[in-house]
């Protein structure tokens, strides 16, 4: 669309089936995940958007960490029966001597305070259910990354009081895409 370019927005686009079929057959790619893609013309610009963003955390993860690094988006997960329903925007696995995971959420402006604060009660709700145990490892720490300062104060607000009743094994970290994009190091790996 023209108009992007005046925007300073990034070009994106769709696959027709053909497309998506030469996609499946050249990639090892789950049907669950190919049926999503059918559903790519139909997306929103906040959709487009937020899959940026996650794209370019996913490559600062892959930057820092090389292959000490695994990394799974929304996508990607849907194979997966142990995962928390809504998914992360992404699931990452960073080896060390000590194997760390994390649940990886955006909220943008557009989002709804509550709707993260739901989210989060969810992730708590799945921890206590004890459905993570049948991986076999910790489970994983969540890393909320906001659009703003502001937004991240608000949700530090909002958070605070439901995470003083959650159990020792709940780690909740929060930064800006901002802060992470330009960091050099984000996580110790031990």
């Amino acid at each position: 669309n023209s108009s992007y370019k005046l925007q300073g927005k990034f070009a994106t686009f769709d696959l027709l089936p053909r497309g998506i079929n030469a996609v499946k057959a050249s990639l090892d790619i789950q049907p669950k995940a190919v049926k999503a893609i059918y559903n790519d013309k139909t997306a929103s610009d906040n959709f487009i958007a937020s899959s940026l963003t996650i794209l370019d955390v996913s490559v600062k993860f892959k930057d820092l960490y090389g292959d000490k690094l695994q990394a799974f988006t929304r996508a990607e997960l849907v194979e997966y029966d142990y995962f928390p329903q809504p998914t992360p925007a992404l699931y990452v696995s960073i080896k060390g001597k000590l194997v760390s995971h994390y649940f990886v959420d955006l909220f943008s402006e557009t989002d709804q305070l509550f709707v993260m604060v739901r989210k989060m009660k969810a992730y708590l709700s799945y921890e206590e259910s004890g459905e993570w145990d049948a991986t076999g490892s910790e489970f994983p720490h969540l890393l909320i990354i906001c659009a703003s300062d502001k937004l991240e104060t608000k949700l530090r607000k909002r958070l605070t009081p439901l995470l003083l009743d959650a159990g020792p094994d709940i780690k909740v970290f929060t930064t800006t895409v901002s802060e992470l994009l330009s960091a050099d190091s984000l996580i110790k790996v031990y």
